[in-house]
């Protein structure tokens, strides 16, 4: 169970636009007759590769802060004079960071799975106990992709 779900967490966060990690269908590793083991062991030996083969590239891209000053306006009536101060905005800059290699790495990745004979599919999320007790059996030796009928969370 806790080897399932570091696989699937992995998944989920990994940058893939088939994933989702909530309600939605889900994207899984698939292989006929894998074990979790194998589908963990595989996924950890492409994804360091991918790192010896495609370095990190961090950038940093600064956005520029916004100032804008306090404001007094003032308005005299019958020789009374009121004023009214709205304070000023100071947003100061942001700064991101991020790895400009992180697709191109994803992509190897993927591409290093496909070569140990892997491929992901889309299944949705199992909803009855009698849906996840079947699901937990298909984890343990993968049967064909067509049936699978649903994954757990």
């Amino acid at each position: 169970m806790k080897i399932f779900a570091y696989f699937t967490a992995f998944f989920c966060f990994a940058s893939l636009g088939l994933v989702a990690c909530t309600q939605g269908p889900a994207s899984i590793l698939h292989k006929t007759g894998s074990s979790v083991e194998q589908r963990i062991s595989a996924s950890d030996q492409c994804t360091i590769a991918s790192y010896r083969e495609i370095p990190q590239v961090m950038v940093s891209e600064t956005t520029p802060g916004y100032s804008s000053p306090a404001t007094t306006t003032c308005n005299t009536t019958d020789g009374n004079t009121t004023c009214e101060t709205v304070d000023g905005l100071d947003v100061g800059p942001s700064i991101t960071t991020f790895d400009e290699n992180r697709d191109l790495r994803q992509r190897y990745v993927d591409r290093c799975l496909i070569s140990k004979g892997y491929q992901r599919i889309v299944k949705p999320i199992c909803k009855t106990t009698a849906e996840s007790a079947a699901a937990r059996v298909a984890e343990q030796n993968q049967p064909p992709a067509d049936q699978i009928q649903c994954v757990r969370r």
